[in-house]
């Protein structure tokens, strides 16, 4: 009998105490504008992100691994040390986006815009960046070393 009561306890801490992380779905704002939204730090893993105006919003250590963002602005918008890991991206503006840190590792990054963005100690690593000129042009600005991976952002970049 004890011993069915503390199988039971313990069940009920763990799923009380220390949920689960649970990953978003879907946000798709069709129209609907998240301007300055605050997603800092958010488990945000798998998660589909479409039509969406993410402008000015804070996503930073935000975890996006294995995201699919599609036709979304994220301008100005604070992404430093996300991670967006083997996520799919298409006709998406990280333009004056603080990168630093962000971890793209594995990622598609179609149609992506990234002018007046700060890449500093961002990891491209086996990254596919479409069109081939974004990428030359992240390599002018290229610097530093990304501290969770450890490794350069021109290497990352494969600039020469």
């Amino acid at each position: 009998m004890f011993f069915r009561l503390l199988v039971t306890f313990l069940f009920a801490c763990s799923v009380f105490c220390y949920p689960l992380p649970v990953h978003a779905k879907s946000i798709a704002c069709d129209g609907k504008q998240l301007v300055g939204a605050d997603l800092s730090g958010q488990d945000l893993q798998e998660v589909k992100i479409t039509y969406c105006n993410l402008d000015q919003a804070n996503l930073a250590d935000a975890k996006l691994i294995k995201a699919s963002i599609q036709h979304t602005t994220l301008n100005n918008a604070n992404l430093h040390g996300a991670d967006f890991t083997n996520s799919d991206t298409y006709n998406i503006s990280f333009n004056g986006a603080d990168l630093t840190d962000a971890i793209f590792t594995g990622s598609l990054l179609q149609r992506a815009s990234f002018d007046g963005a700060n890449i500093t100690g961002a990891d491209f690593s086996s990254t596919l960046i479409q069109p081939v000129r974004q990428r030359l042009k992240l390599c002018d600005v290229a610097t530093g070393v990304n501290p969770t991976t450890g490794v350069m952002t021109r290497k990352s970049l494969g600039c020469w």
